[in-house]
């Protein structure tokens, strides 16, 4: 008699473990869990998409504004070279400038600049913002939830559209 109570208990235990899977698959499968699984699945995409690509943004800001910095000694210097170093002596002193070749020189930085930042602009998806807080990043968390909603609604069947 005690054998046969314990049967009969660990049936219903088996039983109302499979009623709660059932119970359990039954929401997963419905509107309501669906959904909730879309949403759960895109915010993980966001924080998955931003981990990957936010240091490779900020890295290509630091680059173009280190480029920035670069160019403009490069001019400060030109100017200091053609104007003379500008030092010493006091008094009237007349200065030669060589327009021309500060002409040249401020052409060719100003040329190597504008390569460099197309090619940052196009190559590397600089986005001309300079800015470095996480509000100001492309790849913030609202920016990689949005790209995570995206790619989640453009998966689907691609029909056949050939005209015959």
């Amino acid at each position: 008699m005690e054998q046969e109570e314990r049967r009969e208990r660990r049936r219903r235990q088996r039983q109302q473990v499979v009623n709660c899977c059932k119970q359990l698959a039954a929401f997963l499968f419905s509107h309501v869990g669906l959904a909730a699984m879309v949403v759960a699945y895109s915010i993980m995409g966001g924080f998955l998409f931003r981990a990957i690509e936010a240091p490779e943004e900020k890295q290509v800001k630091l680059n173009v504004i280190r480029h920035k910095e670069a160019h403009i000694q490069k001019i400060l210097d030109a100017v200091r070279l053609v104007c003379g170093g500008g030092g010493g002596g006091g008094g009237s002193r007349v200065v030669e400038v060589d327009v021309e070749g500060l002409n040249e020189t401020l052409k060719k930085v100003f040329t190597e600049f504008q390569l460099e930042v197309k090619v940052a602009v196009k190559d590397m998806g600089w986005d001309g913002n300079d800015d470095m807080d996480e509000s100001a990043l492309q790849w913030s968390l609202a920016g990689a939830i949005l790209y995570a909603v995206t790619v989640i609604t453009t998966i689907g069947r691609q029909r056949d559209t050939r005209v015959y």
